[in-house]
């Protein structure tokens, strides 16, 4: 590591903020330093980006003790760095502790990913109480579309402190779209793992995946490494054997974008699979309440699966698609 002030601190800890801060490298290599604050305890191994990583964080820990460990962690660092300014991703709990400590240490602070809203404080939570708290600390609005830029616009942010720059989830899949006619031997791809789709509204969509199965559908479904989520699917899917082929272990990025390029449909809550799915060819079942990302929708590439229904009503809307 060299000795001589960097322009930028980048913070991030969790897959999802390093997938989509990869594509800055090029640019940002030499000229920043990279902050993983172990938020994911496994550290994204697939993107070897230069990571400063801070001291192991306990686990499990409550919500408002991770903020502040990750805080206080993240100020120890910044004053010894020196950073002329602070970029954080998206909607994590890294991204707000990195915003607060910025915006208490004077730092200009840039956000990349925002401007995005669903419109409801408890879906997704916490994520979109972070969003807007990060939005009122920053300086530089990097937005990723049209309705991005016009949300926070409607919030009063100043257009001069707006970059509307596209999304780096889309830069970093260029080349890896689908060829028209490829095979694609999974008829539905299943990922979930958003804490208010546990519980009632996965025991439905259990049961409209058994009746599915047992129809013929060849389904894969998505074990996240949560230990936690794999108890809501043993919970919510009777005979659950996570050596039976239907099950998927966590992949590498590189190896899920190919699953999901090998699928008829995917069925997600994932924020990401609506920006992803469209571009690699693949329509997609948003099974989200709300949703910060209705563009691919509107653009005819998604169809929102209601987390109320029931099984029979799920079963039918995703044969229909």
């Amino acid at each position: 590591m060299t000795d001589r002030p960097l322009a930028l601190a980048v913070i991030a800890g969790t897959r999802p903020e390093a997938c989509k801060l990869a594509p800055l490298t090029p640019w940002l290599r030499s000229d920043a330093h990279w902050i993983w604050t172990g938020q994911q305890p496994h550290w994204p191994a697939e993107l070897p980006l230069p990571w400063l990583p801070l001291a192991p964080l306990p686990h499990p820990l409550t919500r408002r003790r991770l903020e502040a460990l990750l805080a206080e962690q993240i100020e120890q660092r910044l004053r010894t760095l020196a950073p002329a300014a602070v970029l954080v991703q998206g909607d994590t709990a890294s991204a707000y502790a990195g915003a607060l400590v910025a915006g208490r240490l004077g730092l200009p602070l840039i956000h990349l990913e925002a401007g995005l809203r669903s419109a409801s404080l408890r879906s997704p939570f916490p994520e979109e109480g972070y969003r807007r708290r990060i939005s009122r600390l920053t300086q530089l609005h990097l937005t990723p579309s049209v309705l991005a830029t016009q949300a926070l616009q409607t919030e009063g942010v100043a257009a001069h402190t707006i970059e509307q720059v596209g999304s780096t989830a889309i830069d970093g899949l260029l080349g890896r779209r689908s060829p028209n006619g490829e095979r694609r031997p999974i008829d539905l791809l299943v990922e979930v793992h958003r804490r208010e789709n546990a519980g009632a509204a996965l025991g439905r969509l259990a049961q409209a995946l058994q009746q599915l199965e047992t129809q013929g559908w060849r389904l894969r479904i998505a074990l996240p490494p949560n230990a936690r989520w794999r108890a809501h699917w043993q919970a919510a899917w009777p005979d659950f054997d996570p050596g039976h082929p239907r099950w998927l272990p966590p992949l590498p990025r590189r190896a899920w974008l190919h699953t999901v390029q090998r699928a008829r449909l995917l069925l997600s809550d994932s924020g990401g699979a609506a920006e992803e799915a469209p571009y690699l060819g693949t329509p997609l079942l948003v099974f989200r309440r709300h949703n910060e990302r209705p563009e691919a929708g509107a653009s005819g590439h998604a169809v929102t699966l209601s987390t109320t229904a029931g099984a029979a009503q799920l079963r039918t809307t995703i044969i229909e698609q």
